[in-house]
């Protein structure tokens, strides 16, 4: 039996959580109020908790929002990865270091991991987020995740992670002199993408014997 959605509502939904997630960028999460997202998202109240009763309701829908939209984005560009010429680890990681200092990748999973140190559920999700986006991308690299000769890879992109969370951290204000970012991207991709290409070699060669 199909379940009728109801439109309105649908649209009310997006609108709540839009603004919640604008609220979170301007305030973090300790500073989102059910009335002030109501306020932004021109809804009443009483509208807003008849969708989402309480804060802790919000919130979650919220994280559910982000590791949709996140994951989303992550598999679209991971399953373009073989479409594009040259290398596909030197494509990866272009999109991933532009994609980290843009204010909202920045500002939402900056916020996501200094909460992770006072709340195991966000940290449990951001950890989730990041488990779900490299096995996405492993299997667009052409290397199947579960056999053994994937973790040397899986491990190296963890190390790409925590770079990549790095280079958020300091330099997605768009603040500071754009040669040290410059000098810093030149850098890590020195040292990363021979590391990734050296592991998705051995791994597929694996694949292989």
């Amino acid at each position: 039996m199909r379940v009728r959605r109801n439109k309105a509502g649908d649209e009310t939904r997006a609108a709540i959580l839009g603004s919640a997630i604008a609220v979170i960028l301007d305030h973090g999460i300790a500073g989102l109020t059910l009335q002030e997202v109501a306020r932004r998202a021109g809804v009443k109240y009483g509208n807003l908790t008849h969708h989402y009763p309480s804060r802790d309701a919000l919130v979650t829908a919220v994280l559910n929002a982000l590791e949709a939209q996140y994951l989303e984005r992550f598999r679209a560009f991971a399953a373009s990865i073989g479409d594009h010429e040259g290398s596909p680890v030197a494509h990866l990681l272009d999109w991933l270091f532009d994609d980290a200092v843009t204010a909202q990748t920045a500002g939402i999973f900056l916020e996501l991991w200094a909460c992770s140190t006072r709340d195991a559920r966000i940290a449990a999700r951001a950890h989730c987020l990041y488990d779900q986006a490299i096995e996405a991308c492993i299997t667009a690299l052409g290397v199947s995740r579960h056999q053994a000769a994937a973790q040397p890879l899986r491990d190296a992109l963890y190390f790409l992670g925590t770079i990549v969370e790095g280079s958020s951290a300091l330099f997605a204000a768009q603040t500071r002199d754009p040669a040290i970012y410059a000098a810093f991207r030149r850098d890590a991709l020195a040292v990363v993408r021979p590391l990734i290409e050296q592991r998705l070699a051995q791994a597929r060669e694996s694949m292989t014997n």
